[in-house]
């Protein structure tokens, strides 16, 4: 699918089973989510879906503005044969966008320290900034600048 038929916007409860539908069939490297999680994220206006115009979604990013100047990223997913087609990049950008509108100056996140996805956030700007223990393996922690 063209990336540009794509719009990144806000989830809505709406979109909320095809997010979990994603998300469980990325288990193995984003964890388990919960659904009550991913209502709550969409509730505070936290989750961004990479959607076409037939309301299929191709991605999500799962983010929480803290209460410091920073934002966390809990899970960004896109579907795996839509990889590599600059979806993800586009959430990240959006995610920056929010950031910056809410006046947070910096995003984090923590990755598995075996996965792909590491190299993905090295090419869109995260510098890594630490590797720590996590609940099941190591995990690297990454830092990007939201403005």
């Amino acid at each position: 699918m063209e990336q540009t038929a794509i719009q990144i916007r806000k989830a809505t409860p709406k979109h909320l089973c095809q997010i979990k539908k994603i998300a469980d069939a990325n288990k193995e490297t984003i964890g388990f989510v919960l659904r009550p999680a991913l209502l709550e994220a969409i509730q505070r206006h936290e989750l961004l879906v990479g959607i076409a115009r037939n309301g299929r979604i191709f991605g999500f990013v799962n983010f929480h503005h803290r209460l410091d100047e920073k934002t966390t990223i809990y899970e960004l997913c896109v579907k795996e044969k839509h990889r590599g087609n600059g979806l993800g990049r586009r959430l990240i950008e959006a995610v920056k966008a929010e950031s910056r509108a809410m006046g947070k100056h910096q995003i984090q996140l923590k990755c598995p320290t075996e996965i792909e996805a590491n190299r993905f956030y090295s090419r869109v700007g995260f510098q890594q900034i630490a590797v720590v223990a996590g609940k099941k393996r190591r995990l690297n922690v990454w830092s990007l600048p939201a403005e």
